[in-house]
Protein backbone atom coordinates (compact mmCIF):
# COMPACT_ATOMS: atom_id res chain seq x y z
CA UNK A 1 0.00 0.00 0.00
CA UNK A 2 2.80 2.40 0.87
CA UNK A 3 4.57 1.42 -2.34
CA UNK A 4 1.49 2.24 -4.42
CA UNK A 5 1.20 5.66 -2.77
CA UNK A 6 4.86 6.39 -3.47
CA UNK A 7 4.38 5.42 -7.11
CA UNK A 8 1.40 7.73 -7.39
CA UNK A 9 3.31 10.52 -5.69
CA UNK A 10 6.32 10.31 -8.03
CA UNK A 11 3.98 10.04 -11.05
CA UNK A 12 2.08 13.16 -10.06
CA UNK A 13 5.39 15.01 -9.59
CA UNK A 14 6.60 13.62 -12.96
CA UNK A 15 9.75 12.29 -11.38
CA UNK A 16 10.73 9.55 -13.81
CA UNK A 17 14.23 9.14 -12.41
CA UNK A 18 13.02 6.82 -9.66
CA UNK A 19 11.43 4.50 -12.29
CA UNK A 20 14.60 4.25 -14.36
CA UNK A 21 16.18 0.77 -14.38
CA UNK A 22 19.18 0.41 -12.09
CA UNK A 23 22.54 -1.04 -12.92
CA UNK A 24 23.33 -4.44 -11.39
CA UNK A 25 25.82 -2.92 -8.94
CA UNK A 26 23.37 -0.23 -7.74
CA UNK A 27 20.54 -2.74 -7.57
CA UNK A 28 22.69 -5.05 -5.44
CA UNK A 29 23.78 -2.18 -3.21
CA UNK A 30 20.22 -0.85 -2.74
CA UNK A 31 18.95 -4.37 -2.08
CA UNK A 32 21.55 -4.88 0.63
CA UNK A 33 20.58 -1.56 2.18
CA UNK A 34 16.92 -2.50 2.01
CA UNK A 35 17.54 -5.88 3.67
CA UNK A 36 19.67 -4.21 6.33
CA UNK A 37 16.84 -1.72 7.02
CA UNK A 38 14.36 -4.61 7.29
CA UNK A 39 16.65 -6.41 9.74
CA UNK A 40 16.91 -3.24 11.83
CA UNK A 41 13.13 -2.83 11.73
CA UNK A 42 12.60 -6.43 12.86
CA UNK A 43 15.13 -5.95 15.64
CA UNK A 44 13.44 -2.75 16.81
CA UNK A 45 10.01 -4.40 16.70
CA UNK A 46 11.32 -7.30 18.75
CA UNK A 47 12.84 -4.94 21.30
CA UNK A 48 9.55 -3.01 21.41
CA UNK A 49 7.61 -6.23 22.07
CA UNK A 50 10.05 -7.26 24.80
CA UNK A 51 9.81 -3.80 26.37
CA UNK A 52 6.00 -3.91 26.25
CA UNK A 53 6.02 -7.35 27.86
CA UNK A 54 8.40 -6.23 30.59
CA UNK A 55 6.34 -3.07 31.10
CA UNK A 56 3.12 -5.09 31.45
CA UNK A 57 4.76 -7.45 33.97
CA UNK A 58 6.16 -4.50 35.92
CA UNK A 59 2.81 -2.70 35.87
CA UNK A 60 1.02 -5.82 37.14
CA UNK A 61 3.58 -6.19 39.90
CA UNK A 62 3.28 -2.53 40.84
CA UNK A 63 -0.55 -2.72 40.85
CA UNK A 64 -0.41 -5.78 43.08
CA UNK A 65 2.01 -4.06 45.44
CA UNK A 66 -0.23 -0.97 45.44
CA UNK A 67 -3.36 -2.99 46.27
CA UNK A 68 -1.45 -4.85 48.99
CA UNK A 69 -0.17 -1.61 50.48
CA UNK A 70 -3.64 -0.04 50.29
CA UNK A 71 -5.13 -3.11 52.04
CA UNK A 72 -2.49 -2.99 54.78
CA UNK A 73 -3.04 0.76 55.18
CA UNK A 74 -6.83 0.31 55.38
CA UNK A 75 -6.55 -2.49 57.94
CA UNK A 76 -4.07 -0.43 59.98
CA UNK A 77 -6.36 2.61 59.87
CA UNK A 78 -9.35 0.54 60.97
CA UNK A 79 -7.38 -1.05 63.82
CA UNK A 80 -6.12 2.37 64.92
CA UNK A 81 -9.64 3.85 64.92
CA UNK A 82 -10.95 0.80 66.78
CA UNK A 83 -8.21 1.18 69.43
CA UNK A 84 -8.95 4.87 69.83
CA UNK A 85 -12.67 4.25 70.24
CA UNK A 86 -12.07 1.31 72.55
CA UNK A 87 -9.71 3.09 74.92
CA UNK A 88 -10.87 6.72 74.66
CA UNK A 89 -14.68 6.56 74.15
CA UNK A 90 -16.96 5.79 77.10
CA UNK A 91 -20.56 4.69 76.76
CA UNK A 92 -21.89 7.46 79.02
CA UNK A 93 -20.02 10.31 77.28
CA UNK A 94 -21.37 11.51 73.93
CA UNK A 95 -19.09 14.55 73.95
CA UNK A 96 -15.97 12.40 74.19
CA UNK A 97 -17.24 10.18 71.41
CA UNK A 98 -17.92 13.19 69.16
CA UNK A 99 -14.48 14.62 70.02
CA UNK A 100 -12.74 11.35 69.11
CA UNK A 101 -14.74 11.10 65.86
CA UNK A 102 -13.79 14.65 64.96
CA UNK A 103 -10.10 14.01 65.66
CA UNK A 104 -10.19 10.80 63.67
CA UNK A 105 -11.79 12.61 60.73
CA UNK A 106 -9.12 15.29 60.97
CA UNK A 107 -6.43 12.59 61.04
CA UNK A 108 -8.00 10.96 58.01
CA UNK A 109 -8.15 14.30 56.18
CA UNK A 110 -4.54 15.07 57.06
CA UNK A 111 -3.48 11.56 55.98
CA UNK A 112 -5.29 12.05 52.67
CA UNK A 113 -3.52 15.40 52.21
CA UNK A 114 -0.18 13.72 52.90
CA UNK A 115 -1.03 10.97 50.42
CA UNK A 116 -2.01 13.53 47.79
CA UNK A 117 1.23 15.46 48.44
CA UNK A 118 3.26 12.24 48.17
CA UNK A 119 1.47 11.36 44.93
CA UNK A 120 2.16 14.85 43.60
CA UNK A 121 5.85 14.64 44.60
CA UNK A 122 6.17 11.15 43.09
CA UNK A 123 4.57 12.38 39.87
CA UNK A 124 6.92 15.36 39.83
CA UNK A 125 9.85 13.08 40.50
CA UNK A 126 8.92 10.85 37.55
CA UNK A 127 8.44 13.95 35.42
CA UNK A 128 11.82 15.21 36.55
CA UNK A 129 13.34 11.84 35.71
CA UNK A 130 11.86 11.94 32.20
CA UNK A 131 13.05 15.52 31.76
CA UNK A 132 16.54 14.58 32.99
CA UNK A 133 16.52 11.63 30.58
CA UNK A 134 15.57 13.92 27.69
CA UNK A 135 18.21 16.42 28.77
CA UNK A 136 20.74 13.60 28.85
CA UNK A 137 19.62 12.48 25.39
CA UNK A 138 19.93 16.04 24.12
CA UNK A 139 23.31 16.41 25.82
CA UNK A 140 24.54 13.22 24.21
CA UNK A 141 25.98 14.29 20.87
CA UNK A 142 27.24 10.85 19.94
CA UNK A 143 27.96 7.49 21.52
CA UNK A 144 31.26 8.73 22.91
CA UNK A 145 30.57 12.45 23.40
CA UNK A 146 28.11 14.47 25.47
CA UNK A 147 27.64 18.12 26.33
CA UNK A 148 29.00 17.55 29.85
CA UNK A 149 32.08 15.88 28.43
CA UNK A 150 32.41 18.70 25.92
CA UNK A 151 32.10 21.34 28.69
CA UNK A 152 34.57 19.43 30.84
CA UNK A 153 37.01 19.21 27.94
CA UNK A 154 36.42 22.90 27.18
CA UNK A 155 37.14 23.82 30.81
CA UNK A 156 40.26 21.67 30.67
CA UNK A 157 41.27 23.41 27.45
CA UNK A 158 40.74 26.83 29.08
CA UNK A 159 42.74 25.69 32.10
CA UNK A 160 45.49 24.41 29.80
CA UNK A 161 45.46 27.70 27.89
CA UNK A 162 45.82 29.58 31.17
CA UNK A 163 48.66 27.30 32.21
CA UNK A 164 50.27 27.74 28.79
CA UNK A 165 50.01 31.52 29.16
CA UNK A 166 51.53 31.29 32.63
CA UNK A 167 54.29 29.04 31.29
CA UNK A 168 54.86 31.49 28.42
CA UNK A 169 55.15 34.30 30.95
CA UNK A 170 57.57 32.21 32.99
CA UNK A 171 59.53 31.35 29.86
CA UNK A 172 59.70 35.02 28.84
CA UNK A 173 60.88 35.93 32.31
CA UNK A 174 63.41 33.08 32.25
CA UNK A 175 64.56 34.16 28.76
CA UNK A 176 65.01 37.73 29.97
CA UNK A 177 66.89 36.47 33.01
CA UNK A 178 68.97 34.18 30.78
CA UNK A 179 69.86 37.07 28.45
CA UNK A 180 70.78 39.21 31.45
CA UNK A 181 72.90 36.38 32.83
CA UNK A 182 74.57 35.92 29.44
CA UNK A 183 75.24 39.66 29.25
CA UNK A 184 76.60 39.67 32.79
CA UNK A 185 78.70 36.58 32.04
CA UNK A 186 80.09 38.21 28.91
CA UNK A 187 80.75 41.42 30.83
CA UNK A 188 82.41 39.47 33.64
CA UNK A 189 84.47 37.53 31.10
CA UNK A 190 85.65 40.76 29.45
CA UNK A 191 86.31 42.21 32.87
CA UNK A 192 88.23 39.07 33.82
CA UNK A 193 90.30 39.33 30.64
CA UNK A 194 91.02 42.99 31.37
CA UNK A 195 91.92 42.10 34.94
CA UNK A 196 94.14 39.31 33.67
CA UNK A 197 95.93 41.75 31.35
CA UNK A 198 96.27 44.24 34.19
CA UNK A 199 97.50 41.43 36.41
CA UNK A 200 100.13 40.48 33.86
CA UNK A 201 101.20 44.13 33.57
CA UNK A 202 101.25 44.39 37.35
CA UNK A 203 103.35 41.23 37.54
CA UNK A 204 105.76 42.74 35.02
CA UNK A 205 105.86 45.99 37.01
CA UNK A 206 106.35 43.97 40.20
CA UNK A 207 109.23 42.03 38.70
CA UNK A 208 110.78 45.30 37.51
CA UNK A 209 110.18 46.87 40.92
CA UNK A 210 111.73 43.84 42.67
CA UNK A 211 114.71 44.09 40.34
CA UNK A 212 115.05 47.82 41.03
CA UNK A 213 114.65 47.09 44.74
CA UNK A 214 117.50 44.62 44.63
CA UNK A 215 119.67 47.11 42.72
CA UNK A 216 118.76 49.87 45.17
CA UNK A 217 119.40 47.62 48.14
CA UNK A 218 122.81 46.76 46.75
CA UNK A 219 123.47 50.46 46.10
CA UNK A 220 122.21 51.30 49.61
CA UNK A 221 124.49 48.67 51.08
CA UNK A 222 127.43 50.10 49.18
CA UNK A 223 126.51 53.64 50.24
CA UNK A 224 126.17 52.52 53.87
CA UNK A 225 129.59 50.92 53.66
CA UNK A 226 131.00 54.09 52.15
CA UNK A 227 129.29 56.21 54.83
CA UNK A 228 130.64 53.94 57.56
CA UNK A 229 134.11 54.26 56.06
CA UNK A 230 133.77 58.03 55.85
CA UNK A 231 132.55 58.20 59.46
CA UNK A 232 135.49 56.14 60.56
CA UNK A 233 137.83 58.48 58.62
CA UNK A 234 136.07 61.49 60.17
CA UNK A 235 136.52 60.04 63.65
CA UNK A 236 140.19 59.37 62.95
CA UNK A 237 140.73 62.88 61.60
CA UNK A 238 138.84 64.34 64.55
CA UNK A 239 140.97 62.35 66.97
CA UNK A 240 144.19 63.39 65.31
CA UNK A 241 143.16 67.00 64.67
CA UNK A 242 141.93 67.69 68.18
CA UNK A 243 140.07 70.95 68.53
CA UNK A 244 141.12 72.01 65.04
CA UNK A 245 138.83 69.38 63.74
CA UNK A 246 135.91 71.11 65.44
CA UNK A 247 135.14 74.51 63.83
CA UNK A 248 132.40 75.31 66.27
CA UNK A 249 134.67 74.73 69.23
CA UNK A 250 137.35 76.80 67.56
CA UNK A 251 134.82 79.57 67.11
CA UNK A 252 133.81 79.31 70.75
CA UNK A 253 137.46 79.21 71.77
CA UNK A 254 138.25 82.40 69.87
CA UNK A 255 135.23 84.12 71.38
CA UNK A 256 136.25 82.96 74.82
CA UNK A 257 139.80 84.29 74.33
CA UNK A 258 138.47 87.66 73.24
CA UNK A 259 136.12 87.84 76.16
CA UNK A 260 138.94 86.78 78.48
CA UNK A 261 141.10 89.64 77.15
CA UNK A 262 138.23 92.02 77.73
CA UNK A 263 137.75 90.69 81.24
CA UNK A 264 141.49 91.02 81.96
CA UNK A 265 141.47 94.61 80.78
CA UNK A 266 138.39 95.25 82.91
CA UNK A 267 140.10 93.65 85.92
CA UNK A 268 143.23 95.75 85.31
CA UNK A 269 141.18 98.89 85.16
CA UNK A 270 139.35 97.87 88.31
CA UNK A 271 142.69 97.29 90.04
CA UNK A 272 143.90 100.72 88.99
CA UNK A 273 140.63 102.18 90.25
CA UNK A 274 141.09 100.24 93.49
CA UNK A 275 144.62 101.55 93.95
CA UNK A 276 143.48 105.10 93.22
CA UNK A 277 140.70 104.76 95.74
CA UNK A 278 143.13 103.39 98.34
CA UNK A 279 145.53 106.28 97.79
CA UNK A 280 142.78 108.79 98.13
CA UNK A 281 141.52 107.00 101.21
CA UNK A 282 145.09 107.13 102.69
CA UNK A 283 145.31 110.85 101.95
CA UNK A 284 141.95 111.47 103.54
CA UNK A 285 142.97 109.50 106.66
CA UNK A 286 146.31 111.42 106.85
CA UNK A 287 144.58 114.72 106.75
CA UNK A 288 142.16 113.75 109.37
CA UNK A 289 144.91 112.86 111.75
Amino acid sequence: MVGNRLVEYYKRNRNARVFAPLSPENEKRFHSRYMHALDQLDSLKYRLDVAKHKHAIQMNRVILDLHSAQSVASITEERLEHLFREHLVRADSDNLRRLVDRELRMMTAKRNEISDSRLFLITRKHTLGRIMGKIKELDTLSETLSIEDFLAVQNNVFALQKKIEERNTDLKRMRTQFLMDVHLTRHNREKALALAENFELSKMRLRSAIKNQRVLRRRLYEVKLERKKMRQQSKDMTFHGGILAMPSLMYDYDNTVERLKEKRETVAKLKETMKSLQRRLSCVEGRSI
